[in-house]
């Protein structure tokens, strides 16, 4: 493996733990500064994730955020219609 590939992984991993130590950068912001593509950093951010079993604040914008907040409110008012629980029973 390359320095700047150890370098890349080295920085998405801060990125993911503690985006303010680089900033709060973008990943794309992060990208022009080290010469990389944004979909290279965001696969090594997410082999971060899933290695570790830690999901960051600043893997998600704020409109993926409110995004996935909704998906995750309908999913669990589906499932709970499946179940049959009469809602605010639940």
């Amino acid at each position: 493996m390359s320095a700047k590939a150890i370098g890349q992984r080295v920085i998405m991993a801060m990125w993911i733990m503690r985006p303010d130590i680089i900033g709060n950068l973008s990943m794309t912001e992060i990208g022009a500064l080290v010469d990389a593509r944004p979909e290279v950093l965001s696969r090594q951010a997410t082999a971060f994730s899933k290695r570790f079993g830690i999901r960051g604040r600043a893997q998600f914008s704020e409109k993926t955020r409110k995004a996935q907040s909704e998906s995750a409110k309908q999913r669990h008012a589906r499932e709970t219609l499946e179940k049959g629980v009469p809602s605010g029973l639940n």
